[in-house]
């Protein structure tokens, strides 16, 4: 008897289970989203996103679920250039940054310690720094790192090259041989 009345326990609550699950959900709430949305037109039901997801024009495979990203969670987008593509040591270079507006300072890192910011000009909507490029540097090129930060210290990079040419320096003129003179025989 002890079987029996498990067994017609379980099959009592099954059948409660699946009676309150479609008394909660089923076609009520549909008709209920279905009649404020056909008097205010602003509301559209559930299943008609769900039917829109499904069509075959929708580019995203079954399964997958679209999730948008808070545009706080995003670091800034920059984009950099130098004035001039070449430079000499001791010279400056003008160094023009664009950066997204959640952009709160943009600076200039050149690897060997020297960290400088950007100035931002209104007028132009651009963010602009001078860099003076070391006596030691030796020929070849340089790597500058342009960061742009936000508000919340998320960063962006990107990395602008200038070629690095060494002057000749002057060289002294070689003393011509003088030519021999004979003596008076």
């Amino acid at each position: 008897m002890n079987t029996h009345h498990r067994t017609a326990t379980i099959a009592i609550v099954t059948v409660l289970a699946s009676l309150s699950l479609t008394g909660c959900g089923g076609g009520q709430s549909e008709r209920k989203v279905s009649d404020t949305s056909a008097g205010q037109g602003a509301v559209e039901p559930f299943g008609a996103v769900a039917q829109a997801e499904a069509s075959p024009a929708a580019s995203v495979p079954p399964g997958r679920i679209i999730e948008s990203v808070p545009a706080d969670s995003l670091p800034p987008d920059v984009a950099a250039s130098a004035a001039d593509s070449m430079a000499t040591p001791g010279s400056t270079v003008e160094f023009t940054a664009q950066a997204s507006a959640d952009a709160v300072e943009v600076f200039l890192w050149d690897g060997i310690g020297r960290k400088q910011s950007f100035a931002y000009d209104s007028t132009a909507n651009v963010w602009r720094a001078r860099y003076r490029v070391p006596l030691g540097a030796a020929a070849g090129r340089i790597g500058i790192a342009v960061t742009a930060k936000n508000g919340l210290g998320l960063k962006s990079r990107v990395w602008v090259f200038v070629r690095v040419e060494r002057q000749a320096s002057a060289e002294t003129p070689e003393k011509q041989a003088e030519p021999e003179q004979k003596t008076g025989q």
